[in-house]
C-alpha cells in the first residue's frame, strides 16, 4: 500500500549560477601584490535535495548554494595558503592577503609558468548559464524511484536525490586561466533487510538525465534475492579451493581502493611502491586507466583544479605498474610529470591526487564455471578502515556449472588490497559505472580463492 507524500515545505528554487562571480574573483589575482606566484581557485555551487521516508510518505526538500575560494602564495622560498567561503570580489582580495600572512618556510616548490598550449583555455562561447535548480525534479525522482523499489519488494528506509551545478576556475599571477562547468544528479537509497542494510547509488552527469534508476533497482533486487532465504553459514561450509567472483556491486570497494593504490600520495608514503614503476606487480589480466573523456554523458574534463592538463593516464598495463595519479606537488616530490589529477575535495582542502574516470578493463582473463559468487554487500560504514585494508560484509551463492545451487549467508570479507590483487585471474564483461566505486567502471572480478 502506498502513502500520500507529505511536504515539509513547498518546492524551492535556487538562485542561478553566474560567471560574473568567477570573473570578479579571478580579477583579484591581477590586483595581488607581486610574488613569485599567486594561485586562486574559486568554486561556485548550487544544490537541490529531496528526501523521502516511504514508511511515512514524508518528503523534505531544500535548495541553496555557496561561493568559496582558496588561495596559495609562493614568495622568497616561503609558502602560504588560505581558504573559506567568500562574498564578492572585495572579500576575495582579502583572502589573498590572508594567504600572504601565513607565509612560512616550507618544502613546497614554486609552480612553473603555465603553458597555454598544453591545455587552451575554453572560449567564452563555451560558458553556459544553466537554469536554476528547483526541488520539484528531485522530489519527482525520489517519489517514482521509491515506488519502483516498493514494487521490487524492497523495504526502503530512506531515499535521497541530489542535483548539483557548479563552476570552478583557476587563475595564477603567471597568466594561467582555466574554468569548468559541471552538473550531476545522484540517487542514494538505504534498504533494510533481516541481515542488515543494503545501500546503493546511481548518478548521471546532467541534471536533466535519468541517473540510472533501472540499474539501481536491478542491483537492489539482486541483493534481496541473494538474502532471500537461509543459506550456507558463511564460506566455511563451501568446499575449499573454489575460485571467487565478486560481482560489480561487491567489487566496488576493491576498485575504489585502486584510487588509493595508484595515488601519488600513496607512492610518497610507500617508497617501495614508487620504485616499482615498470615492474609487473599484478597478473597480466589487470589493466587500469583513468580517462577524462570516458563517461560519454558528461562534459570532458580538460584540466584539474590546479589548471594542469588532464589527459589519459594508463596506471597498470598487462599487470605492470606504469604510472601514478599526481597533483603538481606529488609529481614534483617524486620527480614525475604532473598529469592533471590535483583535485580539491572542498574549499578548505589542498589539491590531492584523485582519478577522474577510473576504468578497470573488462573481459580479460578467464571466468570460471564453478565458483563462489559474491553478489550482495551489506552496509558496514567503512570499507577501508586503514590504508590498503578492505573490509566488507558480503553474501552470495555457490555456483556449479554456471548455475547457482545454494545461497551463502552473510559473512565478513577482509583482505589486503595489494596482496589480494595478485590473486586476480580475470575480469567480467558486465562492467558498470558505480558511484560507490568513486564513479569507476567496475566489472566482475575473478580471484583464485577467498582471502
Amino acid at each position: 500500500m502506498t502513502t500520500t507524500p507529505v511536504h515539509d515545505r513547498d518546492p524551492v528554487r535556487s538562485y542561478p549560477l553566474s560567471w560574473t562571480a568567477v570573473d570578479e574573483a579571478t580579477a583579484a589575482v591581477d590586483a595581488a601584490p607581486r610574488a613569485e606566484e599567486v594561485e586562486l581557485w574559486v568554486h561556485d555551487a548550487r544544490e537541490a535535495v529531496a528526501q523521502i521516508v516511504p514508511s511515512t510518505g514524508r518528503i523534505t526538500a531544500a535548495a541553496g548554494g555557496a561561493f568559496g575560494a582558496a588561495c596559495r602564495v609562493w614568495e622568497d622560498g616561503a609558502f602560504g595558503s588560505a581558504s573559506r567561503t567568500v562574498d564578492g570580489a572585495d572579500d576575495v582580495r582579502s583572502l589573498v592577503q590572508e594567504a600572504r600572512t601565513t607565509l612560512g618556510r616550507r618544502n613546497v616548490a614554486v609552480r612553473p609558468a603555465p603553458d597555454p598550449a598544453a591545455a587552451p583555455a575554453p572560449a567564452p562561447a563555451s560558458r553556459r548559464i544553466p537554469a536554476p535548480l528547483d526541488t520539484a525534479a528531485a522530489e519527482h525522482l525520489v517519489r517514482t524511484t521509491a515506488e519502483r523499489l516498493r514494487l521490487a519488494g524492497a523495504d526502503v528506509q530512506v531515499l535521497l536525490a541530489q542535483q548539483y551545478q557548479w563552476t570552478t576556475a583557476t587563475a595564477t599571477l603567471g597568466g594561467l586561466r582555466r574554468e569548468h562547468h559541471h552538473e550531476q544528479t545522484r540517487v542514494v537509497v538505504r534498504c533494510e533487510t533481516a541481515h542488515g542494510a543494503v545501500v546503493e547509488a546511481a548518478e548521471a552527469q546532467r541534471v536533466t538525465d535519468d541517473p540510472g534508476t533501472d540499474a539501481l533497482v536491478h542491483r537492489i533486487a539482486t541483493a534481496l534475492d541473494t538474502l532471500g532465504s537461509p543459506g550456507l553459514p558463511g564460506p566455511a561450509a563451501v568446499p575449499r579451493g573454489l575460485p571467487v567472483v565478486l560481482r560489480p556491486q561487491v567489487a566496488a570497494p576493491v576498485v575504489a581502493g585502486l584510487s588509493w593504490l595508484f595515488s601519488g600520495s600513496t607512492a610518497l608514503a610507500t617508497p617501495g611502491l614508487a620504485r616499482a614503476v615498470g615492474k609487473r606487480l599484478f597478473p597480466s589480466c589487470l589493466h587500469v586507466d583513468d580517462v577524462p573523456h570516458a563517461h560519454p554523458d558528461g562534459p570532458p574534463m580538460v584540466h584539474d583544479d590546479e589548471g594542469v592538463a588532464a589527459g589519459p593516464v594508463v596506471l597498470a598495463d598487462e599487470g605492470r605498474l606504469t604510472a601514478f595519479l599526481h597533483s603538481w606537488d606529488t609529481a614534483h616530490r617524486l620527480g614525475h610529470t604532473p598529469n592533471g589529477r590535483g583535485i580539491r575535495m572542498g574549499v578548505g582542502a589542498q589539491p590531492m591526487p584523485r582519478p577522474v574516470a577510473l576504468r578497470v578493463a573488462p573481459g580479460r582473463g578467464a571466468m570460471p564455471e564453478d565458483f563462489v559468487e559474491l553478489s550482495c554487500r551489506l552496509e558496514n560504514l567503512v570499507t577501508m578502515p586503514r590504508a590498503g585494508r578492505i573490509e566488507m560484509i558480503v553474501a552470495g551463492w555457490e555456483v556449479r556449472g554456471g548455475r547457482r545451487i545454494r545461497r551463502i549467508a552473510p559473512f565478513e570479507f577482509h583482505c589486503d588490497l595489494l596482496t589480494y590483487l595478485r590473486k586476480l585471474r580475470g575480469t567480467g564483461t558486465d562492467a558498470q559505472i558505480l558511484p560507490l566505486a568513486d564513479g569507476a567502471l567496475t566489472p566482475s572480478l575473478h580471484f583464485e580463492e577467498l582471502p
